[in-house]
């Protein structure tokens, strides 16, 4: 499949054709646009346009514009459930998050979550999305049928991102402040003692079969490589100055 690439300066998405690498297509977005993802089913890109509280929804193929609908002030990230019915688009000013109906393309509510979202991750069968909030110092949990928060686990100082495990039974959560990586057992809701690894940890990765989990320390400049099973460190890696995802 082609790269779709928000190009937040022309207010466009552009695909790309990396065998010839160059621009191939171009269609027209809101101000600014943020993030654009594809739904599931490859039918429909899905764009957050920041500067005017949007999303454009075009056709994935053609880029054509199929709707525009307004959303929370600063829309960011987004995630779009498996059967490609409903987006999950995150406020970058608000402690909001707003649900947008793909089929109708209409909104269908904006939610408050009591903290500001950090990042969005969404459980496999679309079921649950998780965010971590750091103002909130906790894990907000979204029913997504229900379109309601469900859960909130108090985590540590300050949680800024998650990776869900390969089987989807644990999330690793990121608390840049405090240094450590704070596994919870999602199904039942249990929080695990925290591992300590660099400073400033962010992003992470786990591998295919689960068994590792790679985290980025912004501040420390190294990576933390974590044995999933043991929930123990392993090593650190230096890297270079301020390394990022």
């Amino acid at each position: 499949p082609r790269p779709l690439v928000a190009a937040s300066g022309s207010h466009t998405v552009v695909a790309i054709d990396c065998a010839a690498r160059q621009v191939v297509a171009r269609g027209r977005a809101g101000r600014r646009p943020w993030i654009a993802r594809v739904s599931p089913d490859g039918k429909l890109l899905v764009v957050s346009n920041r500067d005017d509280a949007t999303v454009s929804l075009l056709d994935a193929k053609s880029l054509a514009p199929l709707g525009v609908v307004a959303v929370a002030p600063d829309p960011e990230q987004i995630a779009i459930l498996p059967d490609s019915s409903k987006a999950f688009v995150t406020s970058g000013t608000r402690e909001e998050i707003s649900v947008v109906d793909l089929k109708r393309k209409t909104l269908l509510a904006n939610l408050e979550l009591g903290g500001a979202p950090d990042d969005l991750i969404l459980k496999p069968d679309g079921g649950e999305l998780y965010i971590p909030s750091s103002n909130a110092h906790g894990l907000l949990i979204v029913n997504t049928q229900t379109n309601e928060v469900g859960d909130f686990l108090l985590l540590g100082m300050s949680p800024v991102a998650a990776m869900l495990s390969a089987d989807a039974a644990t999330l690793y959560v990121s608390d840049a402040a405090a240094g450590h990586i704070v596994p919870v057992a999602i199904g039942v809701r249990q929080v695990a003692p925290p591992i300590s690894v660099g400073q400033g940890p962010r992003t992470s990765l786990i591998t295919p079969v689960g068994d590792i989990l790679v985290v980025v320390d912004t501040v420390s400049d190294d990576l933390a490589v974590i044995r999933t099973q043991t929930s123990s460190l392993i090593t650190l890696i230096p890297t270079g100055s301020r390394p990022r995802d």
